[in-house]
C-alpha cells in the first residue's frame, strides 16, 4: 500500500475505512478471474510469477531504506 493511501485512509472516519479494508482480501480473486477468462491457466500463472519476479526490482529501486532512521527523518526524504 503506497503511504499516501495510507495517510489517507487514516485520515478517514471508521465507518469508512473498514469496509475498504474489509475488501482487500477479495481483490486478487478479481484480478485473477478476469485475466483467466482470456487466457490459459498455465498462461496466467505466468503472469503472476512475472510480476512476483519483477517485485524485487521494484522493491530495491523504489522502496526506500528506513533502517536506523526515525520517523521525522522519514517523513522529511518522503515528502520533502
Amino acid at each position: 500500500m503506497h503511504s499516501n493511501t495510507l495517510i489517507t485512509l487514516l485520515a478517514l472516519p471508521r465507518k469508512q475505512v473498514l469496509p475498504t479494508l474489509d475488501s482487500a482480501p477479495y481483490i486478487p480473486d478479481f484480478s485473477y478471474g478476469r485475466p483467466r477468462a482470456k487466457l490459459q491457466v498455465g498462461e496466467t500463472f505466468f503472469v503472476f510469477v512475472g510480476a512476483g519476479l519483477l517485485s524485487p526490482t521494484f522493491v530495491a529501486v523504489w522502496v526506500p531504506e528506513t533502517r536506523g532512521s526515525t520517523l521525522e527523518e522519514i517523513e522529511q526524504r518522503l515528502y520533502g
